[in-house]
């Protein structure tokens, strides 16, 4: 199991906002026009059960119901970003039949957004949790941050992972993470133009408020045309892209339930 070091955990801090749905380790606070969303599940890594996922798919869906608010910036609570979904509800052995339905509503929700994401991250963002990060509008990466999608060692098509990042990042840097199953470091993530900005540590808090101020200062009708000015001439398909990541993880899901594959490649950020 994951542990945090005596330092880490004591500087620790309850994230802003309120936790959507208890336990779903998500937290979301809208404040002068900027909305956040924390990712705070230090216990498993960040990884996203079905009711995680559920309640980022929650957050977006009331972010988008928020008129004033002008960008959201999605963070984590910890020096994982994200470790991407699990399969396995909390303390369940068994494959979540949730999973598949909560992972198509965050992928809706995320895809069909009309307003813009700015993601901080400030570790690994692994599986899933590599395809968040950069399958935003602006990446914020500071030199602890690392991208990686693992699944193939499992035997897992990761899905998901892909549908999400079509048209958002270079047909040949998502064939390069996938195949290679190698570590994009941020500094090649911004030559390769995935990555928008590198921040140090020390730094990255005013890099954040950057952003915070941005959504507060203009309009957040403007904001959100320009965003979905910028989906439109990308016309992306994103209803085909669901329907396919469906089918093809409902293959996935009989693999992991009959032992072919398993999601062995969550085990590196523990």
């Amino acid at each position: 199991m994951l542990t945090e070091s005596h330092a880490e955990a004591s500087v620790r801090k309850r994230p802003p906002g309120t936790e959507h749905s208890p336990g779903s380790g998500i937290w979301l606070d809208i404040a002068d026009g900027a909305a956040t969303v924390t990712i705070a599940r230090q216990e498993d890594g960040n990884r996203l059960p079905s009711i995680a996922l559920n309640a980022l798919a929650d957050a977006l869906e009331t972010v988008q119901n928020t008129p004033d608010a002008g960008g959201l910036i999605v963070t984590s609570g910890t020096s994982i970003f994200c470790s991407g979904g699990v399969l396995y509800d909390d303390g369940s052995d068994f494959v979540s039949d949730r999973y598949e339905i909560a992972i198509s509503r965050f992928f809706e929700a995320w895809t069909g957004r009309r307003f813009p994401i700015v993601t901080v991250v400030d570790g690994p963002a692994t599986a899933f949790g590599c395809s968040i990060a950069l399958s935003s509008d602006v990446v914020i990466a500071t030199p602890r941050a690392s991208f990686h999608l693992p699944e193939l060692g499992g035997g897992v098509i990761p899905v998901y992972a892909i549908a999400m990042l079509e048209g958002r990042v270079p047909r040949r840097v998502m064939h390069t993470l996938v195949w290679s199953r190698r570590r994009l470091t941020p500094e090649l993530g911004e030559h390769l133009g995935v990555v928008t900005e590198l921040a140090t540590l020390d730094g990255l808090a005013a890099a954040v408020d950057d952003y915070r101020r941005l959504f507060g200062t203009i309009p957040a009708a403007a904001a959100r045309g320009t965003k979905e000015l910028f989906e439109n001439l990308a016309g992306r398909d994103a209803v085909g892209l669901r329907e396919t990541a469906k089918q093809s993880l409902a293959d996935v899901v009989d693999r992991i339930r009959s032992g072919a594959s398993d999601q062995s490649y969550l085990e590196v950020t523990r």
